[in-house]
């Protein structure tokens, strides 16, 4: 796989800007705050179809933008992307609304409209930048997103429950602040009667994220720590951290299968969401699921996060950035872009060389 063009209007601070990227990719030079950073972005936002660099995808107009055409903000990304079954256009438009911290964002696929859902993983990228050393030492949350990430792009179900998941841990949590408002019996008929509809959604769902989460990392703990191998001392370990106490995660073979796992996992989490009502009654959130689960990274079993240095987080996240691209050539039959924002400063000859000779065995085409 690979991007043929790339057309940014009125992003971040491109007024319009077209480049045709050769097949072996680009060398992107320039000095501070000229936009860099911000084309491949953009690139990833096509593949994702959101930022990653900002909390709201908002924030990526260009400030000022419409302004001459007496139109609200706006921006627009266009990607020409090519692979073995022939060539794909994507088109992702933002509108914002001056008046409110509203988005309208409108994606084409080949002319036609479609949902982010249908369009996400059409290109698929791997993103690294000085920043992503957060993934080792940064919050749960930022391993949670960057599993969403990767599965978002190689697995359209998974994308689908995500969005949904949302939507149904948003109710169950609402329903819960009411209870606790009311000062409900946890065990109360009524209360148990009240939860059960949500309780079933939030399980029937929530499995299908956490099943395949598992899967994945178990797939990018062998990739990884292959990688880790050559770049340093000592064994990486990946490993999932399920906040729902579960068997079905602790005899995960290779022939693992996604229904058996949801099965299981469903049963389990059905008896803890029960244990743990009071707490999520008195607390008004739900304390067990996807939301609150982990991704460990380790070197010779200690997390790398509270005992490694920086070079050592920095090399753990490099290792693991070269799995994540394995993962998706294997998933998909396709290489994914590789994005690497002025990560060289971070590395050094070694593991620059090292880095390159991983993109390049790949087959990936490097911005």
């Amino acid at each position: 796989m690979r991007l043929a063009r790339v057309e940014l209007e009125q992003f971040r601070l491109y007024p319009r800007m077209v480049v045709d990227v050769p097949p072996a990719g680009l060398r992107i030079v320039g000095p501070n705050a000229s936009g860099k950073s911000s084309l491949l972005e953009a690139v990833m936002m096509l593949a994702t179809l959101r930022s990653t660099r900002a909390s709201s995808d908002r924030d990526a107009i260009r400030w000022g933008s419409g302004e001459d055409y007496g139109l609200p903000p706006f921006a627009r990304i266009v990607g020409r992307v090519e692979d073995d079954d022939g060539q794909t256009t994507i088109e992702v438009s933002l509108e914002a609304d001056p008046a409110t911290p509203g988005l309208k964002k409108r994606v084409v696929v080949d002319g036609q409209p479609r949902r982010v859902v249908e369009a996400v993983g059409i290109l698929t990228a791997v993103s690294f930048s000085p920043e992503d050393v957060g993934l080792a030492a940064g919050s749960p949350a930022n391993r949670r997103r960057y599993l969403d990430i990767v599965l978002s792009q190689t697995d359209r179900r998974y994308l689908f429950a995500l969005t949904r998941y949302g939507r149904i841990l948003s109710q169950r949590n609402g329903l819960l602040r009411s209870l606790g408002k009311e000062r409900a019996a946890p065990n109360a008929a009524s209360t148990v009667a009240q939860l059960a509809f949500w309780d079933r959604e939030l399980v029937e769902v929530g499995v299908c994220l956490v099943a395949r989460r598992a899967i994945l990392v178990r797939r990018l703990d062998a990739l990884a720590s292959e990688r880790f191998r050559g770049l340093s001392r000592g064994t990486l370990g990946l490993t999932y951290l399920n906040s729902v106490t579960s068997t079905a995660l602790d005899h995960l073979g290779d022939g693992a299968k996604v229904g058996d796992l949801e099965q299981v996992l469903a049963r389990d989490w059905t008896e803890v969401l029960g244990a743990s009502r009071a707490e999520d009654i008195r607390r008004g959130v739900t304390t067990v699921g996807p939301q609150r689960d982990d991704l460990a990274m380790e070197v010779d079993g200690h997390p790398v996060g509270q005992f490694g240095s920086r070079g050592q987080q920095r090399l753990v996240v490099v290792a693991t950035k070269l799995g994540e691209a394995t993962a998706i050539r294997e998933i998909t039959g396709q290489p994914p872009v590789m994005l690497l924002d002025d990560v060289f400063s971070e590395l050094d000859e070694r593991h620059v060389g090292h880095l390159i000779a991983g993109v390049g065995e790949l087959g990936c085409q490097l911005l």
